[in-house]
């Protein structure tokens, strides 16, 4: 709620600087500025809903309303009305994944309703209180932004000027589903099933990070994986987000995460008209796939995204790591505990040895700019992996997909998520094509 309600501030923040600099006789330069301002600030309301879409498209909307006010149809208030819904249409059209109607409307109703009375009220004052007042706010609104897109080029290692590609969101809940054995698992819905045709259903496995499903990285993937055309489940790995812990006296198989990942899918192959399913891996969720595969499960594919070797020489780090990741008092679990865990269920190498060869097709991705230690790794990680597999770089983006959270809020690169939704979607028409995945019946899906 926090997160809403200060992407709702930037909005109004963004909304109210637009409505004083657009009017007349401001000059013509910040005119232009107060329609991009008004355009923007719809995009950061959209965030507060869980709209996932690039900058670019309301520059545009903003110059282009800016455009259309300097060629006779001066300042009519239907101008601004059309602006307004414009820059929400082309958010609806844009967003991974779609909109709630509920969320969307609403936030529609007070961008329409508190920009009119901001437009109003802007005309009360003089041009010269409004220019000024503008510059002023703007510059504010765009320091806040501004401030979020700086941390994540920081953090990136890559500038995020690229400022057209930026997205923001806050983090949406979807549908809770809890799974056989307690753990949390979030049903997000790219479209709408076609009841004539089977729909392909993705679990997704998040990566170290105490948030789990609701982690940056995570939410990006899973925005690729939407806009791919996927049903997705995304598994709260046990300890992360909304998943419970095992207790800290409970024996060490209770610390196994393979019967939750063994539900998900069980789960989500249960759901009318899902056909093929994927099991994805982010990070540490990659190693809930590869156990999977060891497993045997039924699925038709598998995707390894920033895999890597165990770093042993950082155990003193991952002990700590263990602890506050789940969230638990720190040195609450022994050393030896800790090691017997790790080395039992998170051991990439031992796991990727055991995998028979006859395994559903894998999709290894790397990403271009990586930890050291998993670009150390990754090769002696890929070739422990037998039978049929594919090794695809995501270049100039980070194990993060270019991700970054701060205050609640998700900043990301909209490139990202889309050269990684293109891949998933081609991979996914290789399965097709191949006859690779099978629906519940057994038989093939058909491109």
């Amino acid at each position: 709620m926090l997160t809403n309600l200060i992407l709702g501030c930037i909005g109004l923040i963004l909304r109210a600087a637009g409505a004083g600099a657009r009017q007349r006789p401001a000059p013509a330069a910040i005119r232009v500025l107060g329609w991009v301002m008004c355009a923007v600030a719809a995009w950061a309301a959209a965030g507060a809903v869980g709209a996932w879409t690039p900058l670019w498209l309301l520059l545009l909307v903003g110059l282009g309303a800016a455009l259309i006010s300097f060629f006779g149809v001066g300042d009519r208030p239907f101008l601004k009305l059309w602006a307004d819904v414009a820059a929400f249409v082309a958010i609806a059209e844009a967003s991974v994944p779609s909109l709630s109607l509920g969320g969307f409307l609403i936030a529609l109703a007070l961008i329409l309703g508190g920009g009119r009375w901001l437009d109003q009220l802007a005309t009360k004052f003089s041009a010269r209180a409004r220019v000024w007042s503008a510059i002023a706010v703007s510059v504010l609104a765009l320091t806040l932004v501004g401030t979020q897109a700086g941390l994540a080029g920081f953090i990136v290692r890559r500038p995020l000027c690229r400022i057209a590609y930026l997205t923001i969101t806050a983090p949406f809940e979807a549908h809770k589903v809890v799974l056989a054995t307690g753990s949390v698992a979030w049903l997000d819905h790219a479209v709408e099933s076609d009841a004539d045709r089977p729909t392909w259903g993705a679990v997704f496995f998040h990566g170290a990070n105490s948030d789990g499903a609701h982690q940056p990285a995570a939410i990006a993937m899973r925005r690729a994986l939407l806009e791919a055309g996927f049903v997705v489940l995304s598994v709260d790995h046990p300890g992360y987000g909304q998943s419970p812990t095992p207790a800290l006296d409970a024996p060490g198989e209770q610390w196994d995460p393979l019967p939750t990942a063994t539900a998900a899918v069980q789960w989500l192959s249960k759901q009318p008209n899902v056909g093929g399913i994927i099991v994805v891996g982010h990070s540490m969720g990659c190693t809930d796939v590869l156990r999977l595969l060891v497993a045997g499960a039924k699925v038709d594919g598998a995707v390894l995204c920033g895999a890597g070797l165990k770093d042993s020489s950082r155990d003193e780090y991952w002990y700590g790591r263990f602890h506050a990741d789940r969230r638990l008092p720190s040195g609450s679990l022994s050393r030896e505990k800790v090691q017997e865990i790790r080395g039992r269920y998170y051991d990439n190498l031992v796991l990727a040895g055991q995998i028979d060869s006859t395994h559903p097709p894998v999709l290894f991705v790397r990403f271009g700019l990586e930890h050291e230690n998993l670009v150390a790794t990754r090769d002696q990680l890929y070739q422990a992996i037998p039978g049929v597999k594919e090794d695809w770089t995501l270049e100039g983006f980070t194990h993060y997909l270019s991700s970054f959270g701060n205050l609640g809020i998700v900043v990301g690169n909209a490139r990202a998520t889309g050269h990684m939704a293109d891949r998933l979607r081609r991979w996914r028409g290789q399965l097709e094509s191949t006859g690779s995945a099978g629906n519940q019946d057994g038989s093939s899906l058909q491109p």
